[in-house]
């Protein structure tokens, strides 16, 4: 399904937590929503723990379960293995709220439970570039640690001299911009000889170029059929059956998500509670009324 750029401005543009907010009108789901929002961006925040991925070189990250996601899932990995693999670095790119970040999460569980590499490192980088802090989360990872002093540059030497011998995979998450690789301390020769790997994910095709991805694979909205049956799975029967019209009424704001898994989640969790026709016919509005306010928007979301 292709997503128009006014339905796309709507969500986050508006915000889908506003939104949310709006057709639930709860404090409680606002906090829900956060920690629902923070899953997507990892965060790695679950509804009852926080979990550092830095404590261990093979961490396992919880995952939103999404639907429609397997023939990318299986493209990625065929990208990564077996170990002959010419592909070095691998970028995905779609839309925000696609489900590149689920995606992502669900590479590095897939190789933590491997262990083909010596260490999976998972970072989110973000509009923000922080070098720094990028290096310290790989530092965490290999056993390194610097002084508040300590210059970039010899931050990456060390790192470059911490990874040279290991078989890594680097995971970034929501990159904006492309990223030089040697500035952090990852060196390109490195990971051909070492048989390392780096995935990252992006809103923007070009960043794929600026980041010289071996391989560019687009994540796509869901389809018509794997939209409503995530949809599903979030409202939940009883909501849906509350009423003869309600079915109608959900498929329709099912379709106003335009297959954005992050929009279908967040828009279907707090709906599961509403039995009331008027309450859905008044989700359908705002969602409409939403998108509407972005009807002449023409920006292209980076």
């Amino acid at each position: 399904m292709k997503l128009s750029g006014t339905m796309e401005d709507a969500i986050f543009g508006v915000g889908v937590g506003k939104i949310a907010g709006v057709l639930t009108n709860s404090e409680n789901y606002c906090h829900e929503n956060r920690l629902l929002w923070s899953v997507y961006r990892a965060k790695v925040i679950s509804e009852t723990s926080v979990i550092d991925v830095n404590q261990d070189p093979f961490q396992v990250i919880p995952v939103v379960k999404v639907v429609g996601m397997d023939v990318k899932f299986n493209e990625v990995l065929e990208s990564l293995v077996p170990e002959e693999n010419l592909v070095q670095i691998v970028g995905l790119y779609g839309t925000g709220g696609v489900g590149k970040t689920t995606l992502l999460q669900k590479v590095n569980n897939e190789f933590a439970k491997r262990k083909m590499f010596d260490v999976v490192i998972w970072i989110v980088v973000s509009n923000c570039l922080n070098f720094r802090s990028i290096q310290n989360k790989i530092g965490k990872k290999v056993g390194l640690q610097w002084s508040e002093g300590t210059e970039t540059y010899e931050r990456a030497n060390d790192i470059f001299k911490g990874l040279k011998n290991r078989r890594f995979l680097l995971l970034l998450d929501d990159i904006w911009e492309g990223i030089d690789l040697e500035t952090i301390g990852v060196s390109r020769n490195s990971i051909q000889f070492t048989g390392s790997k780096v995935v990252f994910s992006t809103r923007s095709e070009q960043v794929g170029g600026l980041m010289e991805a071996d391989k560019r694979i687009k994540i796509e909205c869901l389809e018509d059929d794997q939209d409503w049956s995530l949809f599903q799975q979030k409202v939940k029967q009883e909501a849906l059956s509350c009423h003869p019209e309600v079915l109608e009424v959900a498929k329709k704001v099912s379709k106003e998500c335009r297959g954005l898994p992050l929009a279908l989640i967040t828009i279907g969790r707090p709906m599961s509670s509403k039995t009331d026709l008027k309450q859905w016919q008044h989700a359908l509005c705002t969602l409409q009324d939403a998108a509407s306010q972005f009807s002449c928007t023409n920006c292209q979301v980076f």
